[in-house]
């Protein structure tokens, strides 16, 4: 089934921004969310996630305005339809933002408190008290002052996270991100963890691991109707399946040929330069089959997995998922390129 987010925010709060970053896209080409200083969203917007298509986010026109009142607003904006609410704000927790959390509690459905544009605060903080500035103090202030404005409002454990739509991979928005793919139903859980960008070492690790128990469970499968052991050489049939895998995986990590030529081009770098710590985009041309075929036993050592006991296919796989994943952290790391 498909799962509707709804997006709820005053003009200049950051909606567009935020809802470009949690699909993954830039704030140019087709069909983002646009980025303005003036009122952009005048009607509620349906976005459809680029690589989920069950996954619709909606970009709704904000509360207060003389279009949309109060006593309406819940109304019009169809929150029936909704499976759960992310309320957007650059500054406090405002009456309409409170009354919003009120109304969504009331229809016992999941509601996420998102105060952008924490980066602001953050530098001018520092900015104007650079002798006593300290950043959790400052990040600390402003979650305490969101969080005790929404229990005033009789709402029980509000959940509040402090973003940057311009620098995903800092503050809260890994955090969101991790319990929007947790609560999400079935494979949306899945393909919203698969589909999001390598920001930081833990979401790596978390396609890592959704990538592994696949495997795994597709061995048994495999095991429960076949008695096939992993010999003690590789043959060209399982050198040709590290092939399609490592391709497979290399895309879902961002290291597919086109996504690197993409950031290669944001990053204003070469290709070749991007390429020069990832080992996995050579290892299909640079290696005979007697490497390869070393390096795949050597691997199923390593982590302690018996050739006699999982299919030959799945140890190719796994060989190939850790060699892609400790690829992406390699790229996230380079501090020559991501200066």
């Amino acid at each position: 089934m498909p799962v509707h987010f709804a997006v709820i925010g005053e003009s200049g709060s950051g909606k567009s921004s935020f809802i470009n970053a949690l699909r993954g896209v830039g704030h140019e080409g087709d069909n983002v969310a646009p980025v303005g200083v003036r009122a952009t969203t005048k009607e509620r917007t349906p976005y459809q996630h680029p690589k989920i298509p069950k996954m619709i986010i909606w970009d709704l026109p904000g509360m207060g305005t003389p279009a949309f009142q109060n006593q309406n607003y819940v109304k019009e904006m169809k929150f029936d339809e909704y499976d759960c609410f992310i309320i957007i704000s650059c500054t406090r927790v405002k009456e309409t933002d409170a009354y919003l959390a009120k109304q969504i509690h009331k229809m016992k459905k999941n509601f996420y408190f998102v105060r952008t544009k924490v980066d602001n605060d953050v530098h001018e903080q520092q900015r104007n008290k650079p002798n006593n500035f300290n950043k959790d103090s400052v990040l600390k202030m402003i979650r305490d002052d969101c969080l005790n404005h929404l229990t005033d409002t009789k709402v029980t454990d509000p959940r509040v996270f402090l973003v940057s739509s311009f620098d995903v991979s800092d503050y809260d928005f890994p955090n969101l991100v991790h319990i929007l793919s947790e609560e999400l139903p079935g494979h949306n859980r899945l393909n919203f963890m698969l589909s999001f960008p390598n920001i930081t070492d833990d979401v790596i690790e978390c396609k890592k691991s959704i990538l592994t128990q696949m495997i795994q469970l597709k061995d048994l499968v495999d095991r429960a109707f076949a008695t096939i052991f992993l010999p003690e050489s590789i043959s060209n049939s399982d050198v040709n399946i590290l092939v399609d895998t490592v391709n497979k995986f290399r895309t879902i990590f961002g290291l597919d040929d086109v996504q690197l030529r993409k950031m290669a081009k944001n990053l204003n770098v070469s290709l070749e330069e991007l390429k020069l710590g990832i080992k996995s985009a050579n290892i299909l041309t640079c290696m005979d089959k007697d490497k390869k075929s070393a390096n795949i036993l050597e691997f199923a050592e390593c982590i302690h997995v018996s050739t006699r006991c999982i299919t030959k296919k799945s140890i190719v796989q796994l060989y190939a998922l850790h060699l892609v994943a400790e690829d992406a952290k390699a790229l996230l790391k380079n501090e020559k390129i991501f200066r």
